[in-house]
């Protein structure tokens, strides 16, 4: 089951960001699209969000899973969160879906599973 993120769902994600040793991320920080794939029984599996950019972007953004399940439910929660993020870009009509990660195997995952392709871009960021 796919729901709609919600700031009561803000807590749970926080918590795995931190857990993953990821830095935690402000509420005003994050993007409005955001999703959240549940059990049957409605426990969160894994977040993340659609940021959306100019020039018909929109980037894949704090994606997260829940620290307590096993790998493979963790990868089919990401699997059926990327298809709710590619779908809900496509309703947009968004021509463009980029994403960054440190992970490998997010990048192996993305580029096999969902038609993404790995861009030789390197990224740079200034805090301002």
């Amino acid at each position: 089951m796919i729901k709609t993120f919600d700031i009561n769902l803000a807590p749970i994600l926080m918590k795995w960001l931190e857990e993953h040793g990821h830095p935690p991320i402000a509420l005003d920080e994050l993007p409005k699209l955001g999703y959240a794939v549940c059990s049957d029984i409605g426990i969160p599996l894994a977040m993340g969000f659609l940021r959306l950019a100019e020039g018909n972007m929109a980037i894949v953004d704090s994606i997260a899973t829940n620290p307590k399940i096993k790998p493979r439910e963790a990868s089919e929660a990401v699997d059926k969160l990327f298809e709710k993020l590619i779908q809900v870009s496509s309703d947009l009509r968004i021509k463009y879906l980029m994403g960054m990660t440190v992970r490998n195997s997010l990048v192996k995952r993305t580029i096999k599973a969902h038609g993404f392709v790995l861009s030789p871009a390197k990224v740079l960021v200034r805090v301002v």
